[in-house]
């Protein structure tokens, strides 16, 4: 099983070079988790308080297996969740 600190390292891990785009240089960090039957959402964003970002959607971390699944940012979390616990794709 896949405690919480070790979905948080499995989506820092992933995150990690998010913002070396020298355009638009930012640093990553977990923001918030989040807990559900199966797993873990670990939301993301940017350390420096004046950087905005769009399009950083949060990850499903499932427990049993500790495999990543992006979600989306055009539906809110709850329905990439509900698809998730449904079809095993957080897409449906």
């Amino acid at each position: 099983m896949i405690d919480e600190g070790q979905a948080r390292a499995l989506v820092e891990q992933e995150i990690a070079d998010f913002g070396n785009d020298p355009r638009s240089p930012w640093t990553p960090v977990i923001k918030r988790v989040e807990s559900f039957e199966r797993g873990w959402i670990v939301y993301y964003g940017p350390r420096e308080r004046d950087v905005r970002l769009a399009g950083n959607a949060p990850f499903i971390v499932d427990n049993s297996t500790g495999e990543l699944f992006p979600t989306g940012t055009a539906a809110p979390v709850a329905e990439y969740v509900a698809n998730y616990l449904r079809t095993g794709n957080p897409h449906g």
